[in-house]
């Protein structure tokens, strides 16, 4: 059998061999141990260590993990084979102080060779691997040297020092400037970011001030997209408890980073004293509104939580997610139509909510103009079910989620929603319950919305679709929405039209140009965006308010009340006709006559479609078909 031995068995093997007799010559004893006695004496005593490095399996250890246990080994043996070495020194030669000397020197010499290489090869292996990690390291900049930039940069120490090299801080403060934090040094000011990309080479860039304004976060955004590195954001400040910051919060950029909307400031002591231990209903539960609302609600400790929703799937799936919330707020998920007047009374009986949320509502304009009987069912028939159970019920407040599509509507799904608008009003002059209507517009990454459509698109390589140029549309994040539909709930008094402050209108073509910038591509090279004309329905741009409606402020800036025109009641016999003809096979421009002479402004005949790419577009033709 061929004996192979590792280089560190080898240098153990030597140190062991003559560490006793370089102990002599460090001792001067040379000429005491210079006979036949001493060279034999000297061999046993070489044997010995060798035995001993054998029995503790000093050699056996592995150097690049070296650790204390090894340490306490190395001092075993060499206390081991001080004693061994001194009794076979005293079988041969009389005690004297110069043995001890030369044990203690030994014993001394054996430990410090054996844990020197070892910490010295540690040592350079772990340099070695430093500088081979820091080249694959990807060099980052944290912005914001405050409680939350430094708790991210020790977040990111602990979890992913393999990943970034924090090369900078960069802040505004003037008093930090040139100083040190964790020995990574301070510059600035924000403004200087592009210099400092490009001088430093840097790759990604973490947006650590909660509480900067969108406007500003978004600026920031932009310029770290047009010099081609990747951002990252802390949630927004009302999203971090306690002021800590963990590096699995730090997210990557999406589209509600950029869209310049400030974080809403909810009044949450009048929403909690309005849902506080009270049982709540949530029709549509397990769409993208009505689960965004659940997830709102039970933060301010209702009751009990009913979700009402028709797709099990959507239901299964909400009930799961708020189960692994480990929420203390009860919820029981009921399945069922809101357009089965006995399921809806028997729900509310058993229940009794105090406060109904009506989301249950097809929203899908295109949809909805070749299926108009299930737009009409739903969004009419459902919210009047609902609406006359809450009032016979004698619930406290029902609120309707309605649409900007509802103004002025070309499309059928914009008209049935204003028609189950007038029935909330026509039903709260009558009732003890308290109807309140919120209209807004267009929310980012909901079901069906345009935005998920873009991503698909991107992801697929393109082109981008957008239906014309200049067509605009109301944005706001799903949890923005919801957050003031809970407000303007708590401050409704039963009658109003809520408008919620949707911003400024943004061109589609812009949000998509944002998303191509934000997947590190350039529109209109990388990723096309090209015009395929408005589809039936479909307006060019949204209004919030129908001519004949002004708003007045209320308590919180971002939600408007409208004062709406007085209701004719002539139109409830007109509803309860369409209700009662509406069947599958009925005409379609028949129907839509029947809406017109309820919502006269609803303009059937301009159903939007006809409209060209191109009409209507000043700007360059670029990209369009």
């Amino acid at each position: 059998m061929k004996l192979k031995l590792r280089r560190n068995q080898i240098y153990d093997l030597i140190v062991s061999s003559f560490s006793l007799p370089m102990a002599t010559l460090l001792c001067g004893a040379y000429e005491d141990f210079d006979n036949y006695s001493g060279v034999l004496a000297f061999s046993i005593a070489g044997l010995c260590k060798l035995c001993l490095l054998r029995f503790y399996f000093i050699s056996d250890s592995i150097w690049r993990f070296v650790a204390i246990l090894d340490i306490k080994v190395i001092l075993k043996f060499s206390i081991s084979s001080s004693i061994a070495c001194s009794i076979v020194l005293v079988s041969f030669f009389s005690y004297s102080q110069i043995i001890l000397r030369l044990l203690v020197t030994d014993g001394l010499l054996i430990s410090f060779l054996l844990m020197t290489a070892r910490l010295f090869f540690t040592r350079n292996y772990r340099n070695l691997q430093s500088s081979k990690e820091t080249s694959k390291q990807q060099s980052c900049v944290i912005i914001g040297a405050g409680n939350a930039g430094q708790q991210l940069y020790r977040e990111i120490k602990n979890f992913a020092p393999k990943v970034y090299n924090i090369v900078y801080f960069i802040d505004d403060n003037k008093t930090l400037f040139n100083r040190l934090i964790f020995r990574t040094k301070v510059i600035g000011p924000i403004s200087n970011l592009e210099s400092i990309i490009k001088e430093n080479r840097i790759d990604v860039a973490f947006i650590a001030i909660p509480s900067m304004s969108k406007k500003r976060r978004s600026k920031i955004i932009h310029e770290c997209i047009s010099l081609n590195i990747q951002v990252k954001t802390l949630p927004s400040l009302s999203d971090i408890i306690d002021d800590r910051v963990h590096f699995s919060e730090v997210r990557p950029i999406n589209i509600e980073d950029i869209l310049l909307r400030d974080e809403v400031c909810l009044n949450k002591n009048l929403v909690e004293k309005d849902i506080k231990d009270k049982v709540i209903l949530v029709t549509g539960a397990g769409g993208s509104i009505g689960s965004q609302l659940c997830r709102q609600i039970v933060k301010f400790k209702p009751k009990t939580v009913l979700l009402f929703e028709i797709c099990e799937y959507f239901a299964y799936k909400l009930e799961q997610e708020l189960t692994d919330l480990e929420i203390s707020t009860p919820f029981i998920t009921i399945v069922g139509d809101v357009r089965n007047d006995s399921r809806v009374r028997d729900l509310i009986r058993t229940y009794r909510p105090s406060i109904i949320f009506h989301a249950a509502a097809y929203k899908h304009v295109p949809l909805m103009e070749t299926n108009v009987s299930e737009a009409i069912s739903n969004n009419i028939c459902g919210t009047r079910v609902v609406a006359r159970a809450a009032s016979d019920y004698k619930v406290e407040k029902f609120i309707l989620i309605s649409s900007d599509k509802a103004v002025n509507p070309t499309n059928v799904m914009g008209a049935s929603k204003r028609i189950a608008e007038i029935v909330c009003q026509q039903i709260n002059e009558i009732s003890q319950t308290k109807f309140i209507v919120l209209r807004f517009g267009n929310v980012i990454g909901s079901n069906g919305s345009v935005v998920p459509l873009f991503l698909k698109q991107i992801k697929l390589g393109g082109p981008v679709t957008v239906t014309h140029p200049e067509v605009t549309r109301y944005f706001m994040s799903i949890s923005e929405a919801c957050q003031l539909v809970l407000q303007a709930a708590s401050q409704g008094n039963g009658g109003e039209i809520f408008v919620l402050d949707m911003g400024d209108p943004i061109k589609v073509r812009d949000l998509a140009s944002k998303l191509i910038e934000l997947a590190g591509l350039v529109p209109n090279d990388d990723i096309d965006i090209v015009y395929t004309g408005l589809r039936k329905g479909e307006k060019l741009y949204e209004e919030l308010l129908a001519d004949k409606e002004t708003t007045l402020p209320t308590i919180h800036p971002k939600v408007k009340v409208a004062k709406a025109r007085s209701l004719d009641p002539s139109l409830t016999p007109l509803i309860d006709n369409i209700l009662n003809s509406i069947t599958e096979s009925c005409n379609r421009d028949d129907v839509r006559v029947q809406l017109q002479s309820i919502v006269p402004e609803y303009d059937y005949r301009n159903l939007g479609g006809a409209l060209r790419p191109t009409e209507g577009y000043t700007g360059p033709l670029t990209n369009l078909n």
